[in-house]
């Protein structure tokens, strides 16, 4: 069965819950799903058009969905989704700690994959040794 993986941040919404069992055939079935049994995450993660909210990140396995087919891309049986909120900031310092911090929780969420895909991805010139050192 799909999961979704639980930011902290959300928590307090899904009671605690750090992954949630979902059903569905697609990202936007599965989340439909996950917002049907914990309602509260509603207003985090959709916007009052319906649509997810652009700094909620979804990723499949290791894949940003939005590289994929989008909240439309299949899931296979026993699919990982994780979400990842963005964090987002003004000036270019903050844009770029806020860049490493977003960096940070991609590593955290996301383990055993490849941080120089991610950062390539991202435009980040940013290189981590090792997730023990974030």
């Amino acid at each position: 069965m799909p999961t979704i993986r639980i930011p902290t941040p959300l928590r307090p919404f899904t009671g605690g819950a750090t992954e949630v069992a979902i059903t569905g055939a697609t990202v936007a079935e599965a989340m439909r799903d996950l917002t049907a049994q914990h309602p509260q995450l509603q207003q985090h993660l959709y916007g009052a058009d319906g649509e997810l909210r652009s700094f909620v990140n979804i990723f499949l396995d290791s894949e940003d969905v939005r590289h994929l087919q989008g909240i439309a891309t299949p899931l296979p049986a026993g699919a990982r989704l994780r979400i990842v909120p963005s964090v987002a900031g003004g000036n270019r310092s903050q844009h770029e700690a806020n860049q490493l911090a977003s960096a940070c929780l991609w590593a955290q969420y996301c383990p055993g994959t490849s941080d120089k895909t991610f950062f390539n991805r991202c435009g980040m010139s940013v290189a981590l040794t090792t997730r023990n050192n974030i």
